[in-house]
């Protein structure tokens, strides 16, 4: 990994319901309404890692709407993925977008 690569955070390649997806960090036009959405998650998880099922209970909207936000998909199509799916799409989002998340 070259400097520039380790400070300017790269896309995450994923396939999510049969579409490719690169996850990349935020845009400055997405920063608003994300942290908006993101803020309420930020304050369940705890440094223990992620109670998934428990996040999804306590502000399963706010998560979704910040992945929706992140990955540029409309909410519909992020509330149509199987668990699995959007879990793993939630972590990726959250991961490339470490330095941008409150309380990180």
């Amino acid at each position: 990994m070259s400097d520039l690569e380790t400070l300017i955070p790269q896309a995450v390649e994923l396939v999510i319901d049969g579409q490719p997806l690169a996850i990349k960090p935020l845009k400055v036009g997405q920063m608003p309404a994300f942290l908006r959405a993101i803020t309420p998650v930020m304050q369940q998880i705890g440094g223990d890692g992620i109670d998934w099922l428990a996040l999804f209970g306590e502000c399963g909207d706010d998560l979704l709407t910040a992945v929706s936000i992140a990955v540029g998909k409309p909410r519909a199509w992020v509330d149509a993925l199987d668990a699995d799916q959007a879990i793993l799409l939630a972590a990726k989002v959250l991961e490339v977008n470490a330095d941008f998340l409150p309380g990180r």
